[in-house]
């Protein structure tokens, strides 16, 4: 096997760019001859970038701060109140919603959807600072943080709540789980996928592989009387009761058997607590759970046909309770 040398002495330098409206591309610049030549890329059959338009723009939160919103859609788009929305959040651990390649964005943004990734409190979008304002006895800057976002998308042109989807992923579902308890009538569909929503039990048990590494993010509640109090507030599976008439949403509930991150029980129980209350009425609403018995926290990652499966469920789940109804 060949040794692999880096070498330090060069006039090259070699970066890959990334888009919401491309492969990431691979290029190397000569910075003697100040040429760029491409190294590898993957283009797009029959799609045309020029017709998508990406911009930033800002919410104000509760207490004033700015909450960037990433925005994805066709150019010819008219800001009518009357263009379905999907918004994508995280808000934990630090991590940065990325504006990067989504394969599945193209089926909606192609039937005239707005894409929009809203960068709350929780994440690093904005430093160390942004991150710490999301976490802990901050956490609940995130759900306010989100909707915000929608509040304002709503209030300036791109929407209305009888067009607005979201989808959480794992923490991303306990962000959007407790917005949903706190305002169900901002949307019209939600998919929650491998999501945490019994953050209180989780850190109670310190038995569970990851619980006490996670007391940094979400506090110990076995120690803190007002961590317990704090957690017991937010958390999505704790405060179903405190829903109002929910008349508008369906929801689509995904759990894996083999979650080594989260439980399976947390998005099984939470559906049974949603079923018992009968949060989901006469209305034509769907509530769906899909349980995987042989996948982990990932999904079908290492399996392009499965992925893309799971990506159609979702697809046709949010095109049809949202779109066409």
């Amino acid at each position: 096997m060949p040794l692999m040398i880096q070498d330090y002495d060069t006039d090259i330098v070699r970066f890959t760019c990334d888009s919401p409206f491309a492969h990431p591309s691979t290029y190397e610049y000569n910075m003697e001859t100040r040429r760029l030549r491409s190294v590898r890329s993957n283009p797009i059959n029959n799609f045309d970038p020029a017709l998508y338009t990406c911009y930033r723009t800002y919410a104000n939160a509760l207490d004033g701060a700015k909450i960037p919103i990433t925005l994805l859609h066709k150019k010819s788009l008219t800001l009518d109140n009357k263009n379905p929305l999907l918004i994508r959040s995280y808000g934990t651990y630090g991590v940065s919603i990325e504006p990067d390649f989504q394969l599945e964005h193209f089926s909606l943004l192609e039937r005239g959807w707005i894409i929009a990734l809203a960068h709350v409190r929780g994440g690093s979008e904005l430093g160390s600072t942004w991150y710490d304002q999301g976490r802990l006895m901050n956490k609940k800057n995130s759900i306010t943080d989100l909707i915000s976002v929608i509040d304002y998308l709503i209030r300036t042109g791109y929407s209305n709540p009888s067009l607005v989807a979201s989808i959480g992923v794992s923490a991303g579902g306990l962000l959007l789980g407790a917005a949903f308890n706190m305002r169900p009538d901002l949307f019209r569909a939600i998919i929650l996928r491998v999501p945490f929503l019994d953050p209180l039990s989780s850190m109670l048990n310190s038995d569970l592989p990851l619980t006490r590494i996670e007391y940094n993010e979400w506090g110990n509640p076995l120690e803190n009387k007002e961590t317990y109090e704090y957690l017991a507030s937010y958390a999505p599976y704790d405060n179903i009761s405190s829903i109002k008439s929910q008349q508008t949403c369906s929801i689509l509930v995904t759990a894996a058997m083999k979650d080594q991150r989260v439980s399976y029980w947390h998005p099984l129980k939470w559906v049974a607590r949603m079923r018992i209350k009968q949060l989901i009425d006469k209305n034509d609403n769907l509530l769906i759970l899909k349980v995987d018995k042989e996948r982990g926290h990932f999904g079908a990652e290492n399996d392009q046909s499965k992925r893309i499966k799971d990506v159609a469920l979702e697809l046709a789940f949010l095109i049809s309770q949202v779109q066409n109804k």
